[in-house]
């Protein structure tokens, strides 16, 4: 028997993203999906005039900054753009991620088709450039829910935090309990210096409190860590284990 069609719609939210990834990751994110959501939150770049050069991609904005105060309800909002394209699929993601080449439009519909609601992706932090990733004090093994199932009859709501809300709505963590994917996103938000120096004054001015997120994990982000050469298939095998695991 023949699948059905697949939609599957992306969301992102997005601040000053013009000058960094956005282009590289809207290019990568329309090979992957039928329609994007883009929410600028109050962009003082050329975010929009990137994002309106994209057939697939739908543009709304904020009147106002949410992301470091009121960060669930710009998730929530994007999220309710998206629900208007009636998506069987959610691909959540930030403006500074690229999936590992192994990635492409099979391999989320046959994550789909596989059964389950949600799955988990394995980030890797790349540092000081695109060959080296951070693997030391929690940098290695991060898992986020980033592709999910789109369930209109549930409530569309995020964990209600000012920070680190996550990309997915509550229901997309709990029972059933997401999958492990088996791949890799590469996150390239702490490649360069600067941009490191830039996110532990964010962190520590919004969660001066280590509220959040500890407030070693935010004095980490400056500090000299375990860096190793990254390749596309890193800990590809460690997931497989992990899934046969519980399978």
């Amino acid at each position: 028997m023949a699948r059905r069609s697949l939609k599957i719609v992306g969301i992102t939210c997005v601040y000053n993203e013009a000058r960094k990834y956005l282009k590289e990751v809207l290019i990568e994110k329309s090979k992957l999906c039928d329609k994007i959501i883009v929410l600028g939150d109050s962009p003082t770049d050329e975010t929009k005039e990137i994002c309106e050069k994209f057939s697939k991609v739908e543009y709304r904005e904020t009147k106002e900054r949410l992301f470091n105060t009121h960060q669930w309800l710009l998730k929530e909002l994007a999220l309710k753009y998206a629900s208007y394209k009636k998506p069987d699929w959610i691909l959540a993601f930030d403006a500074d991620e690229l999936f590992e080449k192994r990635v492409n439009r099979k391999v989320l519909e046959e994550l789909a088709f596989k059964g389950h609601n949600s799955y988990y992706f394995r980030f890797v932090h790349l540092w000081d450039d695109r060959e080296h990733i951070r693997v030391d004090r929690g940098w290695d093994k991060l898992y986020k829910v980033i592709f999910y199932k789109f369930q209109p009859d549930q409530e569309q709501k995020f964990a209600k935090k000012a920070l680190h809300c996550g990309l997915a709505p509550l229901y997309a963590h709990q029972k059933p309990r997401p999958e492990v994917s088996g791949y890799i996103v590469k996150h390239l938000g702490y490649m360069k210096p600067e941009d490191r120096k830039k996110k532990f004054l964010r962190y520590n001015r919004f969660d001066s409190s280590g509220f959040y997120k500890p407030k070693w994990w935010y004095n980490s982000i400056i500090e000299k860590g375990k860096i190793i050469p990254f390749e596309e298939n890193y800990g590809y095998q460690d997931d497989q284990m992990r899934q046969s695991k519980r399978s």
